[in-house]
């Protein structure tokens, strides 16, 4: 069974919109069953910008390349002036007035605005509630839920949402029991890509069988848990290696660089493949698999 686990949920959004409110209610429902903070680095750009914060030149990419890691889960939440106006009344704020915190709010809801369309985001346009919190429980476990194939789309949608329609440091996570109920065995006859993904996985197992047998610079045989099983290359897909520690196996790929419109849905299908035949070699040894993709030109042309 594929799960596409949770990394770290960021629940984001002005002050007084109910970040902590929500944070506490859904550890409460789920027994803490994700890691959860209260902002990320989209605050703290932000913030930046609003007090002349001395802060690194990258402090407006920072954010990018955290939200660039889709085992993120973002919540914004991003209620109505009004909302946060009779919190304050009813609250106050240690640090703001009314007129600090309006430019607080504005700076939030046109960030809101530019990157609520990002697959991993779940935008709430109303403060945290019962019924808000349930709804976001229910997404992440939606996200973890999902197949490959939307996995797959899930990619697609947030590169077509990314400035300029490319992430340089995307990547992603998937774990799997040793199942693999999602398996493509058509893959390496996939159009236009066969022969590519046929080299592919013989050079892997090539590799696999030369350095279990022995056959290498060091005429030493190898066992499951050598750091030689590996693939390298410079065309897309230019790295593949498989580590196998504590019964997990890892499985680390890098994309050079990736068609997220028109071929990424088949390489997922084929690192998926290539992960199951690993495992069939050295399952033995191992009670789960974790596929680890690196995409360095994540686009869409």
């Amino acid at each position: 069974m594929i799960t596409f686990p949770t990394d770290t949920v960021f629940v984001e959004g002005p002050d007084l919109s109910g970040k902590s409110t929500m944070i506490s209610d859904i550890h409460r429902k789920t027994t803490y069953r994700w890691h959860m903070m209260d902002r990320s680095k989209l605050s703290r750009s932000i913030f930046s910008k609003l007090y002349d914060r001395r802060s690194t030149i990258h402090v407006e990419k920072d954010f990018l390349d955290e939200a660039s890691n889709l085992n993120n889960r973002y919540v914004f939440l991003m209620p109505a002036w009004d909302l946060i106006v009779s919190r304050y009344k009813i609250r106050g704020d240690e640090i703001h007035d009314i007129s600090s915190l309006k430019l607080v709010y504005d700076a939030f809801n046109n960030k809101f605005s530019k990157i609520n369309r990002l697959s991993n985001v779940i935008g709430i346009p109303s403060g945290a509630s019962d019924r808000v919190n349930d709804f976001v429980i229910s997404e992440i476990n939606r996200f973890e839920n999902f197949s490959i194939e939307e996995i797959s789309d899930h990619v697609k949608n947030f590169i077509e949402f990314f400035p300029n329609k490319e992430s340089n440091r995307l990547k992603l996570t998937i774990c799997d029991d040793g199942e693999f109920n999602q398996v493509n065995d058509k893959i390496l006859r996939c159009k236009g890509e066969s022969q590519y993904y046929q080299r592919i996985y013989d050079s892997l197992m090539k590799k696999i069988d030369s350095e279990l047998l022995g056959i290498n610079e060091y005429s030493r045989v190898e066992d499951h848990k050598s750091r030689r099983f590996i693939f390298t290359d410079d065309t897309c897909i230019s790295l593949v290696h498989v580590l196998i520690r504590d019964k997990v196996m890892d499985i680390r790929f890098v994309c050079r660089s990736t068609d997220i419109k028109n071929k990424f849905h088949h390489d997922l299908d084929f690192l998926y493949f290539l992960t199951h035949k690993c495992w069939e070699r050295f399952n033995e040894h191992c009670s789960s698999i974790r596929m680890c993709v690196n995409l360095n030109s994540a686009h869409i042309l």
